[in-house]
């Protein structure tokens, strides 16, 4: 149990980007791909899923490596998170507007 509320994640693409798509949702945290942000966001994404701060997490798996996305599904799958993989942010803005 965490001190803070479980959030979904999303992780890929441009952090900048993921900002403008996604900031009508209050509990979602966003995670840059390293491609396009480095190592750092994959260490926070992962982190985070240990500390249990994440409820779910989204793949945008065009925007992130499969390295990335390997790693991201192993933790989940050990820490019994759901993960969840779409074509693009705009496919998880959808998904995450169905869920709310």
């Amino acid at each position: 149990v965490t001190g803070s509320p479980q959030r979904v994640a999303v992780y890929g693409g441009d952090l900048r980007r993921l900002v403008r798509a996604l900031t009508d949702f209050a509990d979602v945290a966003l995670f840059g791909s390293t491609g396009q942000t480095g190592q750092d966001e994959l260490r926070r994404l992962l982190a985070a899923l240990r500390a249990g701060g994440v409820r779910e997490v989204c793949v945008s798996v065009r925007w992130a490596g499969h390295g990335e996305v390997d790693a991201i599904r192993r933790l989940c799958r050990r820490l019994r998170v759901p993960c969840r993989d779409f074509l693009s942010i705009g496919a998880v803005r959808r998904c995450l507007s169905c869920d709310s």
